[in-house]
């Protein structure tokens, strides 16, 4: 089977993950630069905004942006709190299998 890079890095994630589970710190930058590409956008919808006069516009910008980035940390902390139940249910001589199989193809 020809796997994909996504489907190699999740396979990698599961093997470094096998024991602990992730831990919301391990995603600190990754949250950081979505919250920096929605500040930068919601900023831009602001100025706009407020350049053809249309207040509800920034403000619909704003929530928009607040709400994207509380969804996002909402969602990774989910993923940690039910990690185990993940662990639980996961064949991991299956996912160590394939990612030998993942190793040793091209």
């Amino acid at each position: 089977m020809q796997w994909t890079t996504q489907q190699r890095r999740a396979l990698q994630y599961f093997v470094a993950h096998r024991e602990s589970g992730p831990a919301v710190s391990e995603y600190g930058w990754k949250l950081a630069r979505a919250a920096l590409v929605h500040a930068i956008a919601v900023s831009v919808g602001v100025y706009i905004g407020f350049v053809i006069d249309m207040p509800g516009l920034a403000w619909w910008c704003i929530g928009f942006g607040i709400g994207t980035i509380v969804g996002d940390i909402r969602y990774v902390v989910s993923a940690a709190r039910n990690w185990p139940l993940v662990a639980e249910v996961t064949d991991w001589d299956r996912v160590s299998q394939l990612a030998a199989e993942v190793e040793m193809a091209p």
